[in-house]
This record gives structure tokens, sequence and C-alpha cells, in this order.
């Protein structure tokens, strides 16, 4: 919905239309490498107090979790970071290949 929203606002802001196109598509293949990190590669621990998956090594109870999937220094916000990046990055490069 954010991608669509900002291709809509570029659309609105009377922008190039290679713009909104680039924004569109910058912002969708961000999301899906977001998604693609989050589900492959981005850690995931088992607290052993209370047996919930969290994405943490301490959980919120205090207690340590244990590493089951993914790396270590790769959490949701890492993620978040190198998928916001990459779509930026994608729309520049898609704007000015247009």
């Amino acid at each position: 919905m954010g991608a669509v929203a900002m291709a809509a606002l570029s659309g609105v802001l009377d922008l190039a239309p290679k713009i909104v196109a680039a924004s569109l598509v910058g912002g969708v293949l961000g999301m899906m490498l977001d998604s693609l990190l989050g589900a492959t590669l981005q850690a995931s621990y088992l607290c052993q107090s209370c047996g919930r998956t969290v994405e943490t090594a301490k959980h919120e109870c205090g207690e340590a979790a244990v590493l089951t999937h993914g790396w270590a220094w790769l959490d949701n916000d890492a993620v978040n970071l190198i998928a916001t990046g990459a779509g930026a990055g994608i729309a520049l490069v898609l704007w000015w290949w247009m």
C-alpha cells in the first residue's frame, strides 16, 4: 500500500510518468525483498522459558532465547533498512534508465 500511495501522490503532484512508475516498481520490489529476507535470513529465536518464537535474543519475559533460524545480526530493523534502501535504489536506477 505504501508503494501505491507514493505512486498515487506522484501522480496527483503531476510528476513525470517515469517517476510514478519508478516509485511504484521500486516500492513493490523493496516490499518483496523485505518479505523474502524476513522469511529466510532474519534471526528467529525460541524463548526457553515460555517456548514462544521471538525476534530478539532476550525475550520480554526476561529469559534468554536460543537462535533457531537465520543470522543473529539480521534483526527486523536491519531487514527494514536493507529493503528500504534497495527499493529506493531500484527506483533511482529505473528513473535514470527510463
